[in-house]
């Protein structure tokens, strides 16, 4: 008996500030194990870690490149298509969503949570934290509302660089 990973794919698509805001569709590979039925994504992507272990200068540092960052948010992060959201990101407060860039399944976005460069884990406020969940929940009732395939759904947090949350 020959033993096989199944695979299915799926299709994330945004609008690309790289390509002025054209379409941009992103294939995934996901593949489940028939012995474990563990489950895992398959990315043509890779993060790099940054180089500075000292965090604040890894931050000074990158200020003025940050794509979160209020001067670059518009142009260098990716916006909706017009079947999702008309209006490319949607916003509570100082936070924004918008489609992740480098997606791991067909429906994958980012929050923005504060139009400040870093947070301390000290310093997220209450008001800062339910505009952000406003924001996912907003997200997933939205998905749920396109998609009668879609079951279940996943909040994640990256908090700075070495998490991904850039």
């Amino acid at each position: 008996m020959k033993i096989a990973f199944k695979r299915t794919f799926e299709q994330a698509k945004f609008l690309d500030p790289f390509n002025d805001f054209k379409e941009k569709v992103i294939s995934i590979e996901i593949r489940e194990d028939p012995i474990t039925g563990l489950i895992s994504r398959i990315l043509k992507f890779r993060f790099k870690l940054p180089e500075s272990p000292e965090i604040k200068e890894t931050f000074r540092a990158t200020s003025k490149e940050c794509p979160f960052c209020q001067e670059n948010l518009d142009k260098v992060t990716p916006k909706f298509t017009k079947e999702l959201f008309p209006e490319g990101r949607i916003t509570a407060g100082e936070s924004t969503l918008l489609p992740n860039a480098f997606p791991y399944s067909k429906y994958n976005s980012v929050i923005v949570l504060s139009k400040e460069h870093f947070i301390g884990i000290d310093k997220f406020t209450v008001p800062v934290l339910k505009n952000g969940f406003s924001l996912a929940q907003k997200y997933i009732k939205r998905i749920f509302d396109l998609d009668s395939k879609v079951k279940h759904c996943s909040v994640n947090w990256n908090y700075m660089p070495p998490a991904g949350g850039g």
